[in-house]
């Protein structure tokens, strides 16, 4: 048997082809004609046409890696019926005496019965979810997208994802969310308060936090990204505007300061509960203009500081929970956090994986956990942020990786 042929199936061309090439890089990568037959006519398919034309575009790309080859009849198993795809590429794989590449079961099932090996190709993008998906339109693509009145949702987008669409010169041509009730564009405000005045976003990835913060029927607003990527300015600028504005009462700013299990206590600091917390919430004093603002806020009654080991029990109706440094927590400290939440109030979270303080948060991840199991809820809003924008001597410090 020709251990170092792999026939590919055509199923493994319509799912992202990023690592093909890597996984299968100790095959010599055999690729019938049937299955650019098959791409081919799946390209004009209304549901699955983007995914058959990124396929074919991949192959395009690659054309060197690939040996071609013609089989349009079945010639080494007999009884097959050869007007399905699927039998002729079985067949090709039993007549090179090699192995066939597909995820797909019912082939899967033939391979097993016919005694041809398969491999299995593991989509290793499919469980990253950062709250948007990038795509390329050709222009064609482009014109049915912008003439359909009712746009199918192709790319398996869940409720309050963000569709990036660009041309194929990758400039962004559009930008929708998907929801319950179909897709909707991104539309966000300028959001103004008297602590930070007006702030517009920078980039893409901020545009759809804007977004995100700005829609009231997600109730959980989560953002991620390393340092200076914008996660607490943009949060809690649009927290303070929704104070200012009486959406809500307060804001509940919740940290672990590193009591609920695992999380370290603050008595060895001098001074009360309030004086404790003060030196971990400068985030919020940098902000809000410094210790003057913060005491404005603290004595007009909008801002209450809280120690994550004191909230069990509480209720907080009326508030933004509002949740830094969150990857310090872990799943039973963010189940704590979730459970305060009252009537009328909603939860600003926000994290930097790389920024873990033990090895406990590492196996432990509570926003790791709240995006597996929360994403898709329409009650939950998410987006990665990428770019740091705090300023160009602060973005070396991720050359230090």
């Amino acid at each position: 048997m020709a251990e170092d042929n792999l026939v590919l199936d055509t199923n493994i061309f319509m799912e992202d082809c990023s690592c093909l090439l890597e996984d299968l890089k100790d095959y010599k990568l055999i690729l019938s004609s049937v299955v650019l037959e098959e791409l081919d006519h799946l390209k004009n398919d209304e549901v699955r046409g983007y995914k058959a034309r990124n396929g074919l575009r991949f192959i395009d790309k690659n054309l060197d890696k690939f040996n071609f080859i013609i089989h349009n009849q079945i010639t080494t198993i007999n009884g097959m019926d050869e007007r399905k795809n699927d039998n002729l590429i079985l067949d090709l794989a039993a007549q090179m005496k090699c192995s066939i590449c597909t995820n797909d079961r019912a082939i899967k099932i033939k391979a097993k019965l016919l005694g041809i090996p398969y491999v299995e190709l593991q989509n290793k993008n499919t469980d990253i979810y950062k709250g948007y998906k990038e795509v390329t339109m050709e222009d064609i693509e482009l014109a049915w997208w912008y003439e359909s009145e009712i746009k199918v949702n192709k790319w398996d987008l869940l409720p309050n994802e963000y569709l990036v669409i660009k041309d194929e010169a990758g400039e962004i041509c559009d930008k929708q969310k998907w929801t319950e009730n179909g897709f909707v564009p991104v539309k966000y405000k300028t959001i103004e308060n008297k602590f930070t005045g007006k702030i517009k976003p920078r980039n893409m990835q901020q545009e759809l936090l804007f977004d995100m913060l700005q829609d009231d029927n997600s109730k959980i607003k989560l953002t991620t990204g390393s340092f200076g990527t914008g996660k607490d300015f943009t949060m809690l600028s649009d927290a303070l505007n929704k104070i200012e504005r009486g959406k809500y009462n307060k804001i509940i700013w919740i940290r672990n300061t590193w009591g609920v299990k695992n999380s370290k206590d603050i008595g060895f600091l001098p001074g009360n509960s309030m004086e404790k917390l003060m030196p971990y919430a400068m985030v919020l004093s940098d902000i809000v203009g410094g210790q003057y603002g913060m005491e404005y806020l603290l004595n007009n009654q909008q801002l209450e500081l809280q120690h994550l080991s004191t909230i069990r029990g509480r209720n907080f109706n009326n508030a933004i929970l509002y949740c830094t440094e969150a990857e310090n927590l872990t799943k039973e400290h963010i189940q704590i956090i979730l459970s305060r939440l009252g009537q009328n109030s909603c939860l600003y979270i926000n994290g930097d994986y790389k920024q873990s303080d033990d090895k406990l948060f590492e196996s432990n991840s509570g926003i790791n956990c709240m995006i597996d199991k929360l994403k898709g809820n329409p009650l939950f809003g998410y987006v990665e942020l990428k770019k740091t924008e705090r300023s160009k001597v602060a973005n070396l410090a991720s050359l230090l990786d």
